[in-house]
């Protein structure tokens, strides 16, 4: 395997690099974009011309390729920038891109078509926005992807919480091309017709609508049925949490959603259509075009999701280079395909169906014939079975620093479970096919079928939850930063080389960069043990503190926080300092240990005096000097009252606080010389604490 070999897989990787890196660099405006080309044109001639120097020459490709995706992305970035809304309350006509999902309130994203503004003009505007719905508004129900809908409400941008290693929500939506959002109320929308498709899509949607209401009718049980939409309509809103999490504890999460998978099973039928063809033209000129027609349309009938809509233009492009290439390389083609789609959208970069969709089958074209010659099976189910094992190997190997990184988990019998997941899941989607056909034309013995279709399906649920439970089979609370991965991935380059050339010179650098990349584990929990401080959570629905000494993090929160909202809130950060044993702390109660003590509303914790007021109801103010003060959600306490008996050095004003209460709070900490932080403004607050602590 030569690197020569790859010229477009060298192009994509720089240019991916460029996209990467445009955050982290200077904006490139078109002018200079120009001016670089110029530049590179000119180097290329001259170093055709004059030096005649193939090196150079790639060099300068690679360095306009960086170049170019440094500006790709930018321009994209300033285009979104560039669509913002008025921030202003508008009236807007839009579609309803996405199926509306169900949580504490209903979401959906729509594309804007016009909004009027403050005089009743009607303004063209193209943008992507998030939609929320009150949870009582049945009527959002009935949306649909498609629907025209009218709604009325303010702009706001999609905000952020502050809480370290929490879901980045406004990274998230921006990488989507959302930037503001919209909470809608009840009676401030109304539906106005469904937007009108073409010939083909139109057909499609009704046989998409038409599968459904078969899947509807004929399975009733509603964890079997869920399964069933997600694998055969792209459709995972059924799909309870718990049953989700079982497929992704056991590393068969990529079955559920219709993906490469799904799309190469699909392809793999008419691809057999043509076996027995011999005439060239016809695989030249009919089979290219043919397959991509089959493949766009099981795009549109699975929703057309990112992840099918990828998969497919990767199948494509694979037809069409071995069809019309017979010399092209798999691996060039993928980097080519790749590239195509970052051109349309730079942001593809960030989402992470992307990244491990071609990670991952990167990762079998170069791995997979290798592993593949460790065994050599007798008989064919002994080598369909080594088959699988190799591809499931070769497939989490450049998958694997990142799905740490995501998710701080591994599964460890994600062999085990493809092995049952992918064959059964091939199986189901071709068996899901004629599900339909019974509807429509054999109803009576379309309850046989289904029957047993449902089973095959409840033995796969069945299969997947006795992996889940096995002795060990989740590696939780992995925690790695992005330099670790950088680090393993060079690890696995070097152990790739080593592959090829048997030097073993590339064997110790690939061992070296192993311990490299494990060493932090080590250092980072020789600081766990040292640490001492106070960890406070932005979180509205009251406050959320942490009193961490070593591994152990005694937990303050309000009566009103749930456990879901606490683990959302603090549980990555709690994972990020080596958190090992939790102890719940009542408001309510007091509570003494050997470096923590709390009477009533004041705490002494490592040296720092602490008075939280928070509770919610009136309690009794003693006179105090404190470190600090901590008002948080539900006191009943006046501000000026409250300053006659405590005096901090600073007050927190945590980010529970009624907003009525923030002002007089100000204006009391101002007239008093007291310094005021609001956590609604400043987000999570860390204070280190150096003194050792002592009753």
């Amino acid at each position: 395997m030569k690197w020569t070999s790859y010229p477009l897989a060298r192009i994509g990787i720089f240019f991916i690099g460029g996209i990467l890196m445009e955050p982290l660099l200077p904006d490139i405006s078109t002018c200079t974009l120009l001016v670089i080309c110029l530049l590179y044109f000119s180097l290329l001639f001259l170093a055709k011309k004059e030096l005649n120097l193939p090196v150079i020459q790639s060099f300068l490709l690679l360095a306009f390729s960086f170049v170019f995706g440094l500006y790709v992305h930018e321009q994209k970035n300033q285009l979104i920038q560039n669509a913002r809304l008025p921030d202003k309350y508008l009236k807007i006509q839009c579609i309803v891109e996405k199926d509306v999902v169900k949580k504490t309130k209903y979401k959906t994203i729509a594309d804007v078509l016009y909004f009027h503004d403050e005089r009743g003009d009607k303004i063209n505007h193209k943008i992507r926005i998030l939609l929320y719905f009150d949870i009582k508004d049945t009527i959002v129900q009935t949306y649909k992807k498609g629907d025209i809908i009218y709604v009325e409400g303010k702009i706001n941008n999609i905000f952020n919480n502050t809480n370290p290693g929490a879901f980045d929500q406004q990274k998230f939506y921006k990488n989507k091309g959302i930037l503001q959002q919209v909470f809608v109320k009840i009676g401030n929308h109304q539906f106005l017709g469904q937007n009108v498709n073409g010939y083909l899509t139109t057909n499609i949607l009704n046989i998409r609508s038409f599968w459904n209401l078969a899947i509807q009718h004929y399975i009733k049980e509603p964890e079997r049925r869920a399964i069933i939409k997600a694998l055969l309509l792209g459709d995972q809103s059924e799909v309870e949490n718990e049953l989700f999490q079982s497929f992704s504890q056991t590393g068969a999460i990529h079955v559920l959603a219709v993906s490469g998978l799904h799309v190469g099973a699909v392809l793999y039928i008419f691809v057999l259509l043509f076996t027995s063809c011999k005439k060239r033209w016809i695989h030249i000129f009919f089979k290219p075009f043919l397959l991509t027609f089959f493949a766009l349309s099981y795009v549109i009938l699975t929703g057309a999701s990112p992840s099918v809509i990828r998969s497919a233009i990767m199948f494509g492009m694979v037809i069409i280079g071995k069809e019309w290439f017979r010399n092209s390389n798999t691996i060039n083609i993928l980097f080519v395909s790749a590239i195509w789609m970052l051109l349309y959208d730079p942001y593809y970069i960030y989402d992470l169906s992307f990244q491990f969709s071609y990670l991952s089958l990167l990762s079998i074209i170069l791995l997979q014939p290798q592993i593949k010659l460790w065994y050599i099976p007798v008989g064919k189910g002994t080598t369909y079975i080594w088959e699988l094992i190799s591809v499931s190997i070769s497939a989490q190997i450049l998958v694997f620093p990142l799905s740490v990184y995501y998710f701080n988990q591994f599964p460890v019998y994600f062999i085990l479970s493809n092995i049952v997941a992918v064959p059964m899941a091939i199986f189901l989607v071709y068996g899901g096919f004629f599900i339909p056909l019974m509807f429509q034309f054999a109803l009576d013995i379309g309850h046989t079928y289904a029957f047993l279709y449902s089973e095959v399906t409840g033995i796969l649920i069945y299969f997947i939850q006795k992996i889940q439970h096995l002795p060990g089979a989740l590696i939780k609370n992995v925690c790695i930063d992005f330099y670790q991965v950088l680090i393993w991935y060079v690890a696995i380059i070097y152990l790739l080389i080593y592959g090829v050339t048997k030097k073993s010179i590339h064997f110790y650098v690939f061992m070296g960069l192993v311990f490299l990349g494990s060493l932090p584990f080590y250092t980072r929990d020789i600081h766990y043990i040292q640490q001492k401080g106070i960890f406070i959570y932005e979180s509205k629905k009251g406050h959320i503190i942490d009193f961490v000494f070593g591994k152990t993090f005694l937990v303050l929160k309000h009566e009103g926080v749930s456990q879901q909202t606490e683990e959302f809130t603090a549980s990555k950060n709690r994972l990020m300092h080596g958190a090992e044993r939790l102890i719940n702390i009542r408001d309510s109660l007091n509570y003494s240990s050997l470096f923590f003590k709390k009477e009533k509303q004041e705490i002494n914790f490592c040296g720092l005096k602490i008075y939280v007021l928070a509770e919610n109801r009136n309690v009794e103010i003693e006179s105090s000097e404190v470190d600090y003060l901590l008002v948080g959600k539900g006191n009943k306490c006046k501000a000026s009252f409250v300053l006659e008996y405590i005096k901090p050095d600073t007050i927190f004003l945590l980010s529970s606080v009624e907003k009525y209460k923030k002002e007089s709070w100000q204006i009391c900490a101002k007239e008093n010389q007291i310094p005021l932080i609001d956590l609604t403004e400043r987000g999570f607050y860390k204070i280190i604490a150096k003194e050792a602590w002592s009753n």
